[in-house]
């Protein structure tokens, strides 16, 4: 066989083992899909059982679906001393958020009206002019490189033997025209200085409002879910021992819960 025959049958056996692994990898895809469908049909299946076997939270139930099943879960995580002690912490924490100064003045300070409100709203129109003002400096091209390098001051440290001095020193001078000004530590930068200072000023005040705002926000929310949860306490309660019961019933032995539930010939009712 010649060298190029040889090549060419090594680049056809190639092909043919893509094409095998690019169809196994398919196949692959295809089961795993399939078996994702059908876990998904088995979890409905299984759920829906433990409904049938627990249709309430109570104790007699949870007894009657410990016998039928052979979960003892229940008896060693008691789901209704966990829904009691929930219970109290959430009522607790509900007490205490309704006692929070912040959460009795919720209206006052953060209705559509409130101090808080109308503080940010206050902070945000002083601020924009700021913002504004320099924009005119930080959307220029380079200005940010220019200022965190401390370019035309004591504390910058290019030499003129390195690339990126002369790259620096360009953008300076396109930025001085620019903004009609001779100089860039002289003129530039005290000229941006003077607005940034009273944006920093305004920045910090608007994320301190924003801050008080959102905690007077967060209280009335948690006061909400708190209440909420509490009403749904049994129902949530309940979905979830029925899903610990669904978990062990799709592990269980199919012989044995077939026995307890009295399926099979000469098996009791």
């Amino acid at each position: 066989m010649r060298s190029f025959e040889a090549a060419a049958r090594i680049n056809q056996l190639a092909g043919m083992v893509r094409s095998e692994r690019e169809a196994l990898e398919a196949l692959r895809a295809q089961t795993d899909q399939q078996l994702g469908a059908l876990q998904e049909q088995i979890g409905a299946v299984a759920l829906e059982l433990a409904r049938i076997w627990l249709p309430v939270l109570d104790e007699e139930r949870v007894k009657d679906a410990q016998r039928r099943t052979g979960y003892r879960g229940f008896s060693r995580r008691d789901p209704f001393k966990a829904m009691e002690k929930e219970r109290v912490h959430l009522q607790h924490t509900v007490a205490r958020i309704e006692a929070d100064p912040r959460y009795v003045e919720r209206e006052r300070l953060a209705g559509p009206m409130g101090r808080l409100v109308r503080r940010v709203a206050e902070c945000r129109e002083m601020l924009e002019p700021w913002e504004q003002e320099c924009r005119r400096f930080e959307a220029l091209e380079g200005f940010a490189e220019l200022v965190e390098i401390g370019y035309d001051t004591p504390e910058f440290t290019g030499r003129w033997w390195q690339p990126a001095y002369w790259r620096q020193w360009a953008a300076g001078d396109r930025i001085c025209r620019e903004l009609g000004l001779d100089d860039f530590g002289d003129d530039v930068l005290p000229a941006w200085q003077k607005v940034e200072e009273p944006r920093g000023q305004w920045r910090g005040e608007l994320a301190r409002a924003e801050k008080e705002l959102e905690t007077v926000r967060s209280l009335v929310q948690s006061r909400d879910q708190g209440v909420q949860r509490l009403m749904d306490l049994p129902e949530i309660y309940y979905e979830e021992s029925c899903q610990q019961l669904a978990n062990h019933v799709q592990t269980a032995d199919v012989g044995l819960l077939s026995q307890w539930n009295g399926v099979g010939a000469g098996a009791g009712g």
